[in-house]
């Protein structure tokens, strides 16, 4: 739990994460994955619960802020 827990935090202090990253917390979160052989991936928790991240080597300040965003709602 320590490298999850190290993950959180670097979400939350950096202002860059890699795509991989964002696809291991957003799968802990309950999201599950939509469309991963395309250029974008979209994340469904429910059907009010969307992510759409695209994927490349580091992401968007933007789609960060998605991330940090679910997070919270998740207690974080």
């Amino acid at each position: 739990m320590a490298k999850l827990e190290k993950l959180i935090k670097k979400i939350f202090e950096t202002k860059t994460i890699s795509f991989t990253e964002s696809d291991k917390i957003l799968k802990t979160l309950g999201y599950i994955p939509e469309n991963p052989g395309s250029s974008h991936v979209t994340y469904r928790k429910d059907s009010k619960n969307l992510i759409t991240i695209v994927k490349r080597k580091e992401l968007k300040l933007y789609e960060i802020r998605k991330i940090q965003e679910a997070l919270r709602n998740a207690g974080y």
